[in-house]
């Protein structure tokens, strides 16, 4: 393997264990602040963020290990560089959960907040999705590539489902983000506090919603164009940990937002009825 090789494989993975490294420290301070600040929000919130803070710790343990198994363990063995190692392809387990939860968190948010008689359908829908993605998808398409012999086998093998794992994804965070502005929207309480607080809102969720989708659309482009690398590995391994740290910085943002507007509970986490059989005539600020 050439030095231009070496530079597009394991080159790569170290740009993103070096990102994915940073981006892993602010959950962990995210997670302890989350859990210094916020007593108050019940028992199912409060083991969602753990879960989550042990998702994103397996993921960084797994890209570790995959850079320290080229670079030390068979260090200068170029023959072992071109083949993908078992943890690269096991990573996708802890990004799927993490993305998970955060995606069902925003769901359950939205769907407290929404006031259409058909509410619970289109939450239903949308964490069916969710379940296709990554239940299903993404499992699959791991049980296929687990032996794959070069890089290009693992980009393009059953690249169909790859293909169908990254566009569920990119269309919840479409749905979602939409439909969060477009409640978020009816939400304008005409008072100058209330309405600066939703207009930030909604431009916290499109940029959120727009970096999510942006780095599926990067993953699945780097793979058209550069199947025999790492590059699409690196973007993924940076980009699924952004679901993480946004929901993570609107938990903690909340108390910022209370004394901005205390009536405001457009963000108000504890008091989410995480099962969707509660009944659906309770309105809104009853709810929250």
């Amino acid at each position: 393997m050439s030095s231009t090789g070496l530079a597009e494989t394991q080159g790569a993975l170290l740009i993103g264990l070096s990102l994915s490294s940073v981006l892993y420290g602010v959950i962990c301070c995210q997670t302890l602040s989350y859990f210094r600040r916020y007593k108050q929000d019940g028992h199912i919130l409060p083991r969602l963020v753990i879960a989550i803070w042990i998702s994103e710790t397996l993921h960084q343990a797994l890209v570790t290990y995959t850079l320290y198994y080229y670079t030390v363990v068979h260090h200068a063995n170029f023959t072992i560089h071109e083949k993908p190692v078992w943890s690269l392809v096991v990573l996708a387990i802890p990004a799927a959960i993490s993305a998970t939860i955060t995606q069902y968190i925003w769901i359950m948010r939205i769907w407290t907040l929404n006031r259409s008689p058909r509410r619970t359908q289109i939450a239903i829908g949308m964490l069916s999705l969710i379940a296709l993605d990554a239940g299903f998808a993404t499992e699959v398409w791991m049980v296929y590539n687990y032996r794959d012999h070069n890089w290009h086998e693992m980009a393009t093998n059953k690249l169909w489902l790859l293909l169908m794992c990254f566009a569920l994804l990119t269309l919840n965070d479409v749905l979602s983000t939409g439909m969060l502005c477009f409640i978020l929207f009816r939400d304008f309480t005409g008072t100058q506090k209330g309405d600066t607080l939703v207009t930030k809102t909604i431009a916290y969720a499109l940029n959120t919603g727009s970096l999510t989708c942006i780095g599926s659309v990067t993953v699945l482009v780097l793979i058209a164009v550069s199947a025999d690398t790492l590059y699409y590995s690196a973007t993924f391994i940076v980009f699924m940990q952004l679901y993480a740290n946004s929901l993570l910085a609107m938990l903690n943002w909340r108390r910022a937002a209370r004394e901005t507007n205390p009536k405001e509970t457009v963000f108000e986490f504890s008091t989410i009825p995480w099962d969707l059989s509660v009944r659906d005539e309770v309105s809104v600020r009853d709810e929250v």
